[in-house]
């Protein structure tokens, strides 16, 4: 165990667009200091991927869903392409029910899966997306 979080009964910290944002930032953050700790060079913000990854967790949110792909049938490589991202590579970790980015990164690095796609040498950028209590990672290396 690496901490104990202690919080209020009923604690939601993803209500508000502002918190959405500053847990995105804080997954992003978070991911970061975890590949840095395994020797592996920091993950650059892209913007344009965050975007996306926010759609897919509002697209859960609202349609009540909870699923790498989502109900047009679209995967997380075919949204990335969607919105205009080129890529060599490109992964996804999505996560429900945590009341804030930090509990939600911490479930990803204690899952095998998703832990091995925080820590892929391969990825060079990453966007994050926060929507209430769905958060999503989309991985990317652009082409160069």
């Amino acid at each position: 165990m690496r901490a104990i979080l202690i919080k209020q009964k009923d604690l939601d910290l993803t209500k508000t667009l502002e918190q959405q944002t500053i847990n995105s930032y804080l997954i992003f953050d978070i991911t970061n200091s975890y590949r840095q700790n395994f020797g592996l060079h920091s993950l650059k913000w892209n913007e344009k991927v965050a975007n996306t990854a926010y759609q897919h967790s509002k697209d859960m949110f609202i349609n009540d869903y909870f699923s790498h792909t989502n109900q047009k049938g679209q995967d997380p490589f075919s949204r990335i392409m969607e919105n205009g991202i080129e890529y060599s590579f490109a992964g996804e970790n999505i996560a429900y029910g945590f009341t804030n980015g930090i509990m939600a990164a911490e479930a990803w690095m204690n899952s095998v899966n998703h832990r091995e796609t925080i820590l892929n040498k391969n990825f060079t950028h990453l966007g994050v997306g926060s929507h209430s209590w769905y958060y999503t990672q989309n991985f990317i290396t652009p082409f160069n």
